[in-house]
């Protein structure tokens, strides 16, 4: 496992009841989470299902307190809000504002809150900020590499295969190959175009990644992070090579040693938590300009 001051404060809070709360997502969010709570049942700590009775209400980590995503800034307001006594810890996130004050929605809290950021500059971003006394900063690793080492991961290990080359790219406002303010596209008649052009430039996209070169191996041109879990943690599984901008894609596939092609996104997520924790992985190639 990942040296993390994550863990360290997990550590610290071990007789702590904790209840668990997390904004919507997709498959990628489902794994971090999976990570965490695998970590937190294997090292028994007390998990409790209403926040009432809990002594630190846990936000789990992603990318969603922050102006791309901003359904963990009004989950988070509401935390605060309604249980000002109890202690806040906000798992590793991605943390980024150019519109929302963040510094107003923590400037009456009166707990202790614990932030922990994923790469450097989510960590920059809270420390350039004015925030009180009692709220404490870190810079830790995402909760999905928290399943290295476990039962469950090796298992899918064992029974991984090498059957196709994955391009698990993304078609959310996100990407950085679509010129296109997208989230996931609606599949209804009037948005056919849009999706008929994602696939263009995505195929464009392999047919360069191959240097006009048609692959032997099978190839899968999914954004597989919608999928449902089994399904997305399946598609990793069972693929030869990973060409991915989908940040978790690319952590399952390093955890299962498979070979990974790294890409960019429109902010510096995917990049940062690169240099923060997928570099020690060798199977993973970043393919950043």
């Amino acid at each position: 496992m990942l040296p993390d001051s994550f863990v360290t404060f997990l550590q610290s809070v071990s007789d702590s009841k904790i209840f668990l709360c997390a904004s919507a997502g997709n498959s990628g969010d489902l794994l971090l989470q999976k990570g965490l709570v695998t970590y937190l049942e294997n090292k028994k700590h007390i998990l409790v299902a209403d926040a009432e009775s809990a002594d630190i209400i846990m936000i789990h980590g992603g990318a969603n307190i922050n102006d791309i995503w901003k359904e963990g800034i009004g989950l988070l307001k509401s935390m605060l809000q309604t249980y000002p006594d109890t202690k806040i810890v906000v798992a590793p996130h991605t943390f980024e504002f150019w519109e929302t004050n963040f510094e107003s929605i923590l400037a009456d809290a009166t707990a202790q809150i614990h932030l922990f950021a994923r790469e450097r500059s989510s960590y920059d971003c809270l420390q350039s900020l004015n925030i009180p006394a009692n709220i404490s900063l870190y810079l830790s690793n995402d909760t999905a590499f928290l399943l290295e080492g476990t039962k469950y991961l090796d298992d899918l290990i064992a029974s991984s295969t090498k059957s196709y080359v994955l391009y698990a790219m993304r078609t959310d406002r996100e990407s950085a190959i679509l010129p296109l303010d997208l989230d996931r596209v609606p599949q209804n008649f009037f948005e056919k175009g849009k999706l008929i052009l994602i696939n263009w430039k995505l195929n464009r996209f392999i047919k360069h990644t191959n240097n006009g070169n048609t692959a032997s191996n099978k190839s899968i041109l999914e954004d597989i992070s919608y999928l449902p879990y089994a399904e997305f943690v399946e598609k990793v599984q069972h693929a030869s090579e990973i060409h991915t901008d989908r940040l978790h894609v690319g952590i399952l596939a390093a955890l299962l040693k498979k070979k990974v092609y790294l890409y960019p996104t429109k902010y510096a997520k995917v990049r940062g938590v690169y240099n923060q924790s997928l570099k020690q992985y060798t199977t993973v190639e970043p393919q950043f300009d």
